[in-house]
């Protein structure tokens, strides 16, 4: 549970690899440290490699099964049966934050896309690159659906501005964004509805 919960889900998923790769071997060795010296004080076991390396095998494989689950089987909320139509380029919305500590208001037809950095995001737009203290939760929170898109864990796009739509990327201002597999069934029917999409 603590690896599913906190390394698996805290870590691995929020692109900490080495983070997640460190802690679970940290915690293996210790946890086979402990066995071992169960089995050997305690039990009197002579051979005690057989009974850790089995459950060693046992948990591993618990591991990659739940993150098979997690990466192919979850999938986002439903989608509606008739997806509204995305919202003109031209809407009057904004977008506002704090750019290098001043107030900026992005109108939604200039945001292309945003890209997750941590706890801030880059907003890209037709000319240049902001960076601003947001999270990607809390920017998809703020800006209109389904004008803007959550595509993966890294990139919230603006619908009007996808060029190209392939099996796992589309491509926005001429650079390609990979959509992640729990999102790719929702990009995939909520794009082919949009009439200006090649």
């Amino acid at each position: 549970m603590f690896h599913n919960r906190v390394l698996y889900e805290g870590l691995y998923l929020r692109q900490r690899k080495r983070q997640y790769l460190l802690w679970t071997l940290l915690l293996m060795s210790l946890n086979t440290l402990s066995m071992y010296g169960l089995l050997t004080l305690q039990f009197q076991v002579n051979h005690p490699l057989p009974p850790i390396l089995s459950f060693w095998v046992h948990t591993l494989a618990g591991f990659g099964i739940y993150a098979f689950y997690r990466s192919t089987l979850m999938v986002p909320s439903p989608v509606p049966s008739t997806p509204p139509q995305p919202l003109l380029v031209t809407d009057p919305g904004e977008l506002l934050c704090s750019v290098n500590g001043e107030k900026r208001t992005f109108p939604y037809g200039e945001i292309r896309y945003l890209e997750s950095l941590e706890n801030y995001v880059k907003i890209i737009t037709s000319g240049k690159t902001h960076v601003t203290r947001l999270t990607m939760k809390e920017a998809e929170e703020r800006l209109p659906k389904p004008t803007f898109v959550r595509i993966s864990r890294s990139h919230l796009i603006n619908t009007s501005h996808v060029e190209l739509l392939e099996a796992d990327s589309l491509m926005i201002s001429g650079k390609s964004l990979k959509i992640g597999k729990v999102y790719k069934r929702y990009v995939h029917e909520l794009l082919t509805e949009l009439p200006s999409l090649p």
